[in-house]
C-alpha cells in the first residue's frame, strides 16, 4: 500500500523523517553538502513523503519562485527505486500545483534526464553544475509531441499498409529485410548528400524527414521502440561527460576534444537484462 503525506516543517514527526531520507540520498549517496542540501527554502516550502507500506520511502517539496513553481528535492531509498514509486509521487506533486496556472520546472540530474522526459518535462538551456553535479533545467510541457509519437505515426503507416512490427528486441531480421532496411537509408543518404551539394534546403528537409521515418521503421523492425529513447539518452549523457567539472570541453593542443575524468562509456547492455 502506498501512502503519500502532504506537509510543511511545522509537522517535525514527518519533517525528521523527509530529512532523513534526503541526508541517505543526497549527502551521505551523492556527497551533497549538508548546508546546500537543507537550506533557507525548508519553511517556506509544500513537502511530501511517500510510504510504502509502513516505511517512509521517497519525499519531495515544491516551491514559490520568482520563475514560477520549482520541484525539487526528488528521493527514495536506493533499495526502493525502479518500482515506479518515483513516478508515483512526481504525479502526486504535479497535481499539487497544476492549479496555481504558473510554470513548472525542475533542476534534473543528467541520470535522471529520460525519467522527467517520460513524465512530460523538457530540457530548457545548457548544462550546469550544482551541489558538483551536473544538471539540466526541464520545464514541465506534457503536450509537446515526444519522438515516442513520431515512431507511433510510422507505426501507423506500418499497420496500414501490412508491414510487420517486432514489440520485443530482435537481432535476427532475415536477410531481405534487413538489406532492405539499408539500402533505403543509403538512398536518403545520397539524397542528402546531392540537395546539400546543391544547397536546396527544402530537398535536404526531405531527405532528412525520409531519413528520419525510415530510421522509426527500422527501430520497429527491430522491436526496440520501447528502450530506444533509454538508448539514446545513455549515449547522449556519455558524451556529455566528456565535459569537466564546469560543463565545458578540454581540448588537446592539436584541438582534439578529450574526455574529461568524468567520462564513462554507454552501457547499452543494461537495457537488456530484463
Amino acid at each position: 500500500m502506498i501512502q503519500i503525506d502532504k506537509f510543511t516543517t511545522i509537522q517535525p514527526e514527518l519533517s525528521i523523517l523527509a530529512f532523513g531520507i534526503r541526508k541517505l540520498v543526497f549527502v551521505l549517496e551523492q556527497k551533497v553538502d549538508p548546508t546546500e542540501e537543507f537550506d533557507q527554502f525548508e519553511d517556506s516550502s509544500t513537502h511530501f513523503l511517500l510510504f510504502y507500506g509502513k516505511d517512509p520511502v521517497a519525499t519531495a517539496r515544491w516551491r514559490f519562485t520568482e520563475n514560477g513553481i520549482k520541484l525539487e528535492r526528488f528521493a527514495v531509498l536506493k533499495e526502493f527505486r525502479n518500482k515506479g514509486l518515483g513516478a508515483i509521487l512526481l504525479k502526486t506533486v504535479i497535481a499539487d500545483v497544476k492549479d496555481y496556472k504558473k510554470p513548472i520546472y525542475l533542476h534534473a540530474q543528467l541520470q535522471a534526464i529520460n525519467f522527467y522526459e517520460r513524465e512530460g518535462f523538457v530540457k530548457s538551456g545548457p548544462m550546469f553544475s550544482e551541489c558538483n553535479i551536473m544538471h539540466y533545467k526541464m520545464y514541465y510541457q506534457p503536450n509537446i509531441p515526444r519522438f515516442s509519437t513520431v515512431i507511433d505515426k510510422v507505426k501507423e503507416f506500418h499497420d496500414a499498409f501490412g508491414i510487420s512490427n517486432n514489440y520485443q528486441p530482435v537481432g535476427a531480421l532475415n536477410e531481405k529485410e534487413y538489406r532492405l532496411r539499408h539500402r533505403l537509408m543509403h538512398e536518403e543518404n545520397e539524397e542528402y548528400l546531392q540537395a546539400s551539394e546543391r544547397s536546396d534546403i527544402i530537398e535536404i528537409a526531405d531527405a532528412l524527414g525520409d531519413k528520419l521515418y525510415i530510421l522509426c521503421g527500422t527501430i520497429l523492425k527491430h522491436g526496440l521502440q520501447d528502450k530506444i529513447t533509454d538508448i539514446f539518452m545513455e549515449i547522449h549523457n556519455s558524451n556529455m561527460s566528456k565535459l569537466d567539472e564546469n560543463g565545458k570541453p578540454i581540448y588537446r593542443e592539436d584541438g582534439k576534444i578529450m574526455k574529461s575524468e568524468r567520462y564513462f562509456r554507454p552501457n547499452i547492455s543494461k537495457f537488456f537484462k530484463d
